[in-house]
């Protein structure tokens, strides 16, 4: 998340894309196909309450009512573990789930959710050298999704 507060230096780094994916298990025993699914049938495997605003939680508010919850996790790789072994669909991060074969995007990862990357660097330390090299070459490089 972009700071709101501190004596930082904010630059904008790339998008972190993810996406909602279950495995073919899961779609297999569900009749899943991409783009032809009802959330609120299926299980999900969403963040505790601590996270739920960081990452999928507020999209699975909007899409997902009345579907069961199978797992709460603050992990990433408890999300996918679970989503691999058949628990239930989960909002992954694309760059991870889009690596393992037997993991399927359902709707295209800009339909669910996007992070914005920040470079942020206190105030003070911005201006050594070392880090202003790195903070000058970060800048130059168009942003992109990772």
């Amino acid at each position: 998340m972009r700071p709101t507060s501190g004596d930082v230096v904010v630059r904008p780094a790339g998008i972190w894309p993810y996406g909602l994916y279950a495995s073919s298990a899961y779609r297999e025993a569900h009749g899943i196909k991409p783009g032809q699914f009802d959330l609120s049938r299926l299980a999900i495997i969403t963040w505790t309450d601590q996270y739920a605003q960081l990452r999928g939680g507020p999209w699975f508010a909007r899409h997902a009512r009345g579907a069961t919850v199978a797992l709460t996790s603050d992990s990433v790789r408890v999300h996918l573990a679970a989503c691999k072994a058949g628990a239930g669909v989960a909002i992954l991060p694309s760059r991870v789930a889009d690596r393992d074969s037997d993991l399927m995007c359902l709707p295209r990862a800009e339909q669910v959710l996007s992070l914005d990357l920040f470079l942020v660097v206190h105030r003070d330390l911005a201006r050594t050298a070392r880090i202003r090299a790195v903070m000058d070459f970060l800048a130059n490089v168009p942003p992109k999704r990772f």
